[in-house]
């Protein structure tokens, strides 16, 4: 690969283990053209057995791992980016690896390569950006262990990134994951060809059948039940039936071992072996007091990014992780995209990476109102619920959205009220917009609990028409006091005078909700007004509506009284019989 470059760091290189390196040298290859400034440069980290080449320079050039999101008009669009990709320390790509000549010996370091961390990885890239004149990258970004490699510069060297992406990764290595990597490793143990880590010599014969094995295991792990069901099935290969033998009976089979062969012609066995120990070794809150403590240093926006059927780093370890950058105050979105590809969805699921990829880069821009035209258009629509909403708020409060849908409040709190805004919500696809309005939005189930969120993080936590659909509201409405001074819960009036009628002819008015029922779906005012002293809160202001006009004067009202007074409605029950919307502020007693 003629486009690849290399750079090598005299001077002594510290290991967080204490050993250290004379010098290091770094293979790297870099897309695009860095601005007058250096503010356009993303740095991305890759995958276990990734190298520099992300994508190809030319067309007589070989395809890159990452071939469909970087170049022109892609999610890494090098006509608007200037990209940067490394092969890692402990690497085989270029990069200092036990394959280099260990100057104290001559010969090359084999087993004598000091063990490198994620850490040390991500230290030694720092050197190369500096190589480049890059103070702070505009993103970093990671699948798999590159999504550790980026979390771990955002909290290492919080300055010099702007935003962070991780994709299908975790914050901590599970006991599961390191049995694994465990189980590869003794495969290229078990090659006597291995020689204790000694097999660089001319003619001495490589460990490729540990190293395939090794690899076969790996991609098992890349792979899910689904994807694997849907590309082989039960299919034999080559034959009509069963051998009842052991050659290759099925596709699956043939697939692995073509998997296994071709990777012992790019690898380096050695490398696998440090590689993966680094892997084993990470945890983001090693070297401090807590986890917290760690994640506390962070000043990047974070983008998490989950695949529901990754199993190898599934998406609970992502809300884990999001869920401490949310205590914590970080600027965290976390979406979880559906996929049935297994951990590889981050390296095939190409289209749905470049959407969310473009969309969270081009809203670090967006969002700070540069876009003024564009942001106004999408706000002509206006609910009148949403007008009153903005109309309680004051200007720079804080705010948690809970079932913010697409984002159209709080993008209108943010840009109008200038309000810090943040969101939750359920579907996938709601996040993905929300994302592409530069808005902090956490894919997940409000019923769950906000324990991710410190009490008293907000100033207000609104739940607009959705309290009749939960299963348990006074524990949601409950944790709202908590996590926010006041509440903001709007409704539709099951009191309203048409939908009255409606129940007359049906079933009744349903359940309440403090009846113990889930799914209450009718809900009139007194009845809410008798959940609130339930949870013991108190109600701070009214508002209604009817036919999205605001019931806003007792002028208003005793014209509204009069006009159906036909049903017989009195002034005191007007709200009651005449509002087809009602929200409420609320806020604890104590407060």
């Amino acid at each position: 690969m003629g486009y690849c470059k290399t750079v090598t760091f005299e001077g002594k290189f510290t290991l967080k283990s204490g050993n250290s390196f004379p010098r290091i040298t770094l293979a790297y290859e870099t897309y695009g053209k860095l601005n007058a400034d250096a503010s356009n440069a993303i740095l991305i980290f890759h995958a276990l057995t990734g190298d520099s080449h992300v994508a190809s320079h030319a067309p007589d050039d070989p395809i890159g791992w990452w071939e469909e999101a970087v170049g022109p008009g892609k999610a890494y669009d090098t006509n608007k980016y200037f990209i940067v990709c490394s092969n890692i320390l402990g690497g085989c790509k270029g990069s200092t690896g036990p394959m280099f000549i260990n100057p104290e010996t001559g010969k090359p370091y084999g087993l004598q390569f000091p063990v490198v961390t994620i850490a040390d990885m991500v230290n030694a890239q720092m050197l190369l950006l500096d190589h480049l004149g890059i103070k702070q990258v505009l993103l970093a970004s990671g699948g798999s262990m590159g999504g550790m490699m980026a979390l771990q510069l955002a909290v290492s060297h919080p300055d010099r990134c702007k935003n962070v992406q991780i994709l299908a990764s975790t914050g901590v290595v599970s006991p599961q994951s390191i049995a694994l990597n465990e189980v590869a490793r003794q495969a290229i143990y078990a090659d006597p060809n291995w020689n204790g880590g000694d097999y660089y010599a001319d003619g001495h014969p490589r460990p490729d059948k540990g190293l395939a094995v090794a690899r076969m295991i790996e991609h098992i792990t890349y792979l899910c039940e689904e994807s694997m069901q849907n590309k082989f099935g039960r299919n034999l290969r080559g034959r009509q039936q069963v051998g009842y033998d052991f050659q290759i009976n099925f596709e699956v089979e043939s697939y692995l071992r073509y998997r296994g062969e071709t990777f012992t012609h790019r690898f380096d066995a050695n490398s696998l072996l440090y590689v993966t120990k680094a892997i084993d070794y990470f945890d983001i809150g090693d070297g401090y007091s807590s986890l917290d403590e760690a994640l506390k240093r962070i000043k990047a926006r974070v983008l998490i990014a989950s695949y529901s059927s990754d199993w190898l780093f599934p998406p609970v370890q992502s809300v884990s992780l999001a869920s401490a950058m949310l205590r914590n105050g970080i600027d965290t979105t976390y979406v979880e995209i559906e996929s049935n590809y297994g951990h590889d969805s981050f390296l095939l699921e190409v289209e749905k990476l470049s959407e969310l990829t473009r969309d969270f880069l081009e809203s670090a821009s967006h969002h700070e109102v540069s876009e003024t035209a564009k942001i106004q258009s999408r706000l002509q629509d206006k609910r009148q619920d949403h007008d009153l909403i903005l109309g309680i708020i004051p200007s720079g409060s804080r705010v948690l959205d809970l079932g913010c849908g697409t984002g159209e409040l709080i993008e209108r709190l943010s840009y109008e009220k200038k309000a810090k805004t943040r969101g939750v919500d359920l579907c996938e696809k709601n996040v993905r917009a929300c994302i592409s309005k530069g808005l902090s939005v956490r894919q997940g189930n409000i019923e769950e609990g906000l324990r991710d969120y410190p009490e008293g993080e907000f100033d207000y936590v609104i739940l607009s028409k959705t309290i009749g659909y939960l299963d348990n509201p006074q524990a949601v409405v409950k944790e709202m006091l908590r996590v926010g001074k006041r509440a903001i819960i709007s409704f539709e009036n099951a009191g309203y005078w048409e939908n009255r009628i409606k129940a007359m002819k049906g079933k009744g008015m349903g359940h309440t909700l403090l009846s113990g029922e889930p799914r209450c779906r009718l809900i009139t005012l007194s009845q809410f007004e008798q959940f609130v002293k339930s949870i013991d809160a108190q109600i701070e202001r009214r508002e209604f509506l009817q036919n999205g006009k605001h019931i806003a004067s007792p002028e208003m009202l005793d014209r509204l009284v009069e006009e159906y007074r036909y049903l017989g409605v009195e002034k005191e029950e007007g709200p009651a019989l005449l509002a087809d919307t009602a929200m409420y502020v609320l806020k604890a007693k104590s407060s």
